[in-house]
């Protein structure tokens, strides 16, 4: 809604520009109406998602880029009926401005592509790298379970061994016990 009030402004503006009869304060008027409504279309694309602002701010450079120039018409013009001639030299220095300008918003569309680019490659090393961090962290744990395990498996074994080397002592002193009795009942018979 805003964009199409917009875009008639600019069109009113250049078609009351290119009637040389018509009233340059009304032409004025319009194009101050028309930043307005530019500075409220930018506002509302701060709440627009990047794909949507990012499409909606290159419009906006472009309707800047047309209400400068017919600001500049506007100057031009006024100075004309001041002054009674054309300012032609000014002009082309104008629209070499303009081309120059336009040259470098496309420089800094280009830059700002490639860093898109740069951040989905780096948003997607950093998943990867998530997924190998978890993948650790889990392993850890199973790690740990195994240590937890083979710790206790340990501490049977002790605890066998040590009954192992109990039961031989038991049959040791038996064995002698019984050796000193055989012993003592053959001496005695």
């Amino acid at each position: 809604m805003i964009e199409q009030d917009l875009q008639n402004f600019i069109s009113q503006c250049i078609n009351k520009l290119a009637n040389s009869q018509s009233d340059l304060s009304l032409v004025s008027s319009d194009v101050f109406r028309a930043e307005n409504l530019l500075r409220q279309l930018k506002i509302e694309a701060t709440c627009l998602p990047v794909y949507e602002k990012q499409e909606i701010m290159t419009k906006c450079v472009k309707y800047n880029g047309q209400l400068s120039q017919i600001k500049k018409q506007i100057r031009d013009k006024e100075q004309e009926r001041l002054f009674g001639e054309k300012i032609d030299v000014k002009l082309n220095s104008s629209a070499a401005l303009l081309e120059k300008q336009g040259e470098n918003l496309e420089l800094s569309k280009k830059a700002s592509l490639e860093s898109e680019q740069i951040a989905s490659n780096t948003m997607t090393v950093l998943k990867s790298q998530r997924h190998q961090l978890q993948k650790s962290s889990t392993n850890a744990k199973e790690i740990q379970e195994n240590l937890s395990k083979s710790g206790r498996m340990i501490t049977s074994i002790q605890r066998r061994s040590l009954t192992n080397k109990l039961i031989m002592l038991c049959i040791i002193f038996l064995l002698i016990l019984s050796i000193l009795l055989i012993s003592f009942i053959k001496l005695t018979t």
